[in-house]
């Protein structure tokens, strides 16, 4: 390893701070339990009178036919179907990992880095 490499690395140290920040920003936009209870002990009649309502997980009705789903020639339309048929594992996929471990972590992000320069390596050696 070259001492101009070893310079760009960032200190271990460093990135578990920048992962357990990133954390805790996020923990604090998205609201808490607790802000929950207060707003059901703030408005008792509304939390009776409300039900809760499930969000829209797709994007579309079922039924609506999709357009270049289909690869096979002859192929019927492919229709969406109810959000109650797809498996729940499918509307997490986007969703960013988390880790529980700090060190996972890290390791995850220095592996993502270093694909990225194997990648920009290749395309700059077909230049």
């Amino acid at each position: 390893m070259s001492f101009l490499q070893a310079l760009r690395r960032p200190r271990l140290s460093n990135a578990c701070w920048r992962i357990r920040t990133l954390h805790s920003s996020q923990s604090r936009l998205t609201p808490s339990a607790g802000d929950a209870v207060k707003k059901l002990e703030a408005s008792p009649v509304e939390a009776e009178t409300s039900a809760p309502q499930r969000l829209a997980l797709s994007s579309c009705v079922a039924g609506t036919p999709l357009e270049g789903v289909n690869w096979l020639k002859n192929q019927a339309p492919v229709q969406a179907l109810p959000d109650e048929d797809y498996p729940p594992w499918l509307w997490k996929v986007l969703e960013p990992r988390e880790f529980d471990d700090p060190e996972k972590a890290e390791k995850y992000r220095l592996r993502q880095i270093n694909r990225k320069r194997i990648r920009e390596k290749n395309y700059m050696s077909t230049q």
